[in-house]
């Protein structure tokens, strides 16, 4: 598989660390990455290219976050957990608990607007899990007050907090497959990558215009009104059988 390199010069003996210098990279071949269970929205196919999403702690400037979009067609979800996923093999990320950055935006264009920074729900416990070839990070976001009860087309992204000069850099995957809604969006509020600071196409910086992100959101469906007022019903009726 072919990368492009994504690290400057990584942390050694006698060796400075000069910053990460790219923004995407490039692989070949496809792979479907690991379906979880109670699953409300997947994309998880990936011909292995990907884009910058991680937060740098030592290189501030650089932090770039993707968020991508999802709709939840007319239903309300609780998103319990989101999951993102990674390259694997170009930087040293450590598997296990990390912090990451989650970002949910309400949908009302071709990209996210608002003043709002990556990141807009702020920094939660976060689990990388080595996939063998990919990196998933995973979230769980059932306290997560913003994704209980939501309704309607938004923007999601969690986003990893990891040093560049421990960890090195990977990058998110792009989906493999046609474009579901919106493609995915990234910002790089330093400016540091030369993209600008505002959102921009991400799909662009990994050599696929307008693709998707790989992520999964798992959770539940709430049941509307009607639905639960009959599954109630229901309850008391079996109860009245049984006597």
């Amino acid at each position: 598989m072919k990368i492009v390199a994504a690290l400057a010069v990584l942390a050694c003996a006698g060796a400075a660390v000069a910053g990460p210098i790219q923004s995407g990279n490039s692989g070949a071949g496809s792979a479907s990455i690991g379906v979880a269970r109670a699953v409300l929205w997947n994309q998880n196919t990936t011909n292995f290219n990907g884009v910058v999403d991680q937060d740098f702690p030592d290189f501030a400037t650089y932090s770039a976050g993707m968020v991508d979009d999802f709709s939840t067609g007319g239903q309300t979800w609780n998103v319990n957990r989101v999951t993102t996923y990674y390259t694997q093999g170009i930087g040293i990320w450590p598997a296990g608990n990390i912090s990451a950055q989650l970002s949910l935006y309400t949908k009302s264009g071709s990209s996210p607007t608002g003043a709002d920074l990556v990141g807009n729900l702020g920094s939660v416990s976060a689990t990388l899990v080595n996939l063998s070839g990919a990196w998933a990070l995973v979230a769980d976001t059932s306290g997560v007050g913003a994704l209980q009860g939501i309704n309607g087309d938004f923007w999601v992204g969690l986003t990893p907090t990891l040093a560049f000069g421990s960890y090195g850099q990977e990058f998110h995957l792009l989906s493999g497959v046609a474009t579901n809604g919106a493609g995915s969006a990234v910002r790089n509020v330093g400016g540091s990558f030369g993209f600008g600071s505002d959102w921009y196409d991400a799909g662009s910086l990994g050599g696929q215009p307008e693709a998707d992100m790989l992520f999964t959101l798992e959770g539940d469906v709430v049941p509307a009104p009607g639905a639960a007022a009959l599954l109630a019903l229901g309850g008391i009726f079996a109860g009245r059988r049984r006597r």
